[in-house]
């Protein structure tokens, strides 16, 4: 049997030399996440696509989507909340919460009624806003507007009820759904 010598300084300087090459390249690897840099600049729809990348409003956002399986909302409403307070604390956020959103969604739904004539093609008008224009769809859409006016959700809607009685905003609305950060949301 052959008897094994190790050189323990040569051991030592080596791993020294090992570990401090490692601590050098973690302080200067950079990481490049921006694959719209790499893409030829000349196409017109890449450069489009790389500037929607670039200004896109939710690219900055962290959604936080919770559940509670044992399905007690209000649990769930108090965790919220608790982690809503906890990014606030933590300085790490421009804006917590969706105040802001909750702000600007009248004002979008307003914008949407104002120009409802333009925001509809022929083919929209023929399949889609025609048939709301027949006498069943016109009762169940006046029974509806009275129930919603009943209800908590008619609070404030007199406005746009009055200026879209047909509901097309609602129309508009479900093509910019896909925009919505969730889309399975209760609201509780």
């Amino acid at each position: 049997m052959k008897s094994i010598t190790l050189n323990f300084r040569a051991l030592i300087l080596s791993s020294v030399l090992v570990a401090g090459l490692f601590i050098a390249a973690l302080y200067r690897i950079e990481i490049d996440t921006d694959i719209t840099r790499y893409l030829p600049r000349k196409d017109p729809v890449i450069s489009d696509a790389g500037y929607v990348f670039r200004n896109h409003p939710t690219l900055d956002r962290l959604i936080i989507d919770m559940g509670y399986p044992e399905g007690d909302p209000d649990i769930l409403v108090e965790f919220g909340e608790q982690v809503e307070q906890k990014l606030k604390a933590s300085g790490l956020f421009e804006e917590v919460g969706t105040e802001n959103f909750q702000r600007l969604m009248p004002q979008l739904i307003t914008h949407i009624v104002n120009r409802l004539p333009v925001l509809f093609t022929e083919k929209d008008l023929h399949d889609k806003v025609t048939p709301l224009l027949e006498g069943d769809a016109i009762r169940k859409r006046l029974k509806d507007i009275q129930t919603e006016l009943h209800s908590l959700g008619g609070i404030g809607q007199a406005q746009f009820i009055s200026t879209d009685p047909l509901g097309l905003k609602n129309l508009v609305l479900a093509r910019l759904s896909h925009l919505a950060p969730l889309q399975e949301i209760d609201i509780y």
